[in-house]
C-alpha cells in the first residue's frame, strides 16, 4: 500500500528536475503517480489483519478503570477500521486510520525504548504506549466520507494545456470532511482526541497532554512546543512517532 505526501506542485516540481536529467517523458511519470493515487488501498486482508492486531493490543491494556466493553463497542461500531487517515494526504484510504495509529504505535515503541537507553529517564509504561498511540487520533473516526476529485491525466490528445503539456481532468474516487453539523468537536483535534478517549479511559496529566499536542504547531499554531514538549516528554515522543508514520512508513 502506498500513500503519498508531495502536493501536485512540489511533485511535478521534482519530476521535472529528475526527468530532464534521465530522459524520462514527464507526462507518463505524471500519469503514472495520478494512477497510482486512485488505487492506493489496503486489502480487505490487510484491514482485517490491522484490526484484529489494534483489538488484541487494546485488551492487553490493564489500566483499572478503563472501560474495555464499551470501547470496543464504540470502535467496532462506529467506521474506525475502515477510515482513512486523512482525506487527500498520508494513509487517505480504506483502513488508513487504524494502520497510521498501528504505525505510530510501533514508532513510539521504538523512540521511548531508544530514550530511555539514551538517558536516565525511565521507559513510559507498555499501557501509556498503547494508549496514547493508538488512540492519539481517536477524532479522526466517523469524520470523512467518501467523495470525488479531479485529477490532471496528460496525454498528445488532451482537451486541455498546461506547463506540463495536454492533459484532460479525470473525476476519481477519494475522501472529504463531513459537515461541521455531523463529526463531533469541543476544539481542535488533539483536545477532541483527548476528549473522547478519557469518556473510556483515565488519563495520567502527561498521557492527556501527550495527545492533546502530539500534532504540535500544525493544529495549534501558537503552541509553546519548546515548554511543553521540554516539560512533557511523552508528548514529544508521541509527536515524532506521529511525524515518523506519516513521513517514513505511510511514504514507502
Amino acid at each position: 500500500m502506498r500513500s503519498y505526501i508531495f502536493t501536485g506542485v512540489l511533485y511535478e516540481s521534482l519530476l521535472r528536475v529528475t526527468t530532464s536529467e534521465q530522459g524520462i517523458d514527464l507526462n507518463s511519470l505524471l500519469n503514472i503517480f495520478n494512477k497510482e493515487m486512485m488505487m492506493a488501498e489496503f486489502t480487505e486482508q490487510q484491514i482485517q489483519a490491522n484490526k484484529t492486531r489494534f483489538l488484541d493490543l487494546v485488551n492487553g491494556i490493564t489500566r483499572e478503570g478503563v472501560d474495555k466493553e464499551r470501547l470496543i463497542a464504540q470502535l467496532t461500531t462506529s467506521d474506525f477500521f475502515d477510515a482513512p487517515a486523512s482525506a487527500i494526504y498520508h494513509n487517505a484510504c480504506r483502513g488508513g486510520l487504524c494502520a497510521h495509529c498501528l504505525n505510530v504505535y510501533d514508532w513510539l515503541t521504538k523512540l521511548v525504548a531508544d530514550a530511555a537507553a539514551m538517558t536516565s529517564q525511565e521507559p513510559y509504561s507498555e499501557d501509556t504506549i498503547r494508549i496514547v498511540a493508538l488512540f492519539h487520533d481517536f477524532d479522526k473516526m466517523n469524520k470523512y466520507e467518501r467523495s470525488f476529485r479531479n485529477v490532471k491525466v496528460y496525454s498528445p490528445t488532451g482537451s486541455k494545456f498546461d506547463e506540463m503539456g495536454k492533459f484532460d481532468w479525470q473525476s476519481v474516487p477519494s475522501y472529504k470532511l463531513k459537515e461541521d453539523s455531523q463529526v463531533f468537536s469541543i476544539g481542535t483535534h488533539g483536545a477532541n482526541s483527548v476528549y473522547m478517549t478519557e469518556t473510556f479511559i483515565p488519563l495520567s496529566t502527561e498521557e492527556h497532554c501527550a495527545i492533546l499536542n502530539h500534532s504540535g504547531v500544525y493544529d495549534n499554531p501558537k503552541l509553546n512546543t519548546t515548554g511543553i514538549y521540554s516539560k512533557y516528554h511523552l508528548a514529544c515522543l508521541l509527536h515524532l512517532a506521529d511525524m515518523a508514520a506519516t513521513y517514513v512508513s505511510e511514504s514507502q
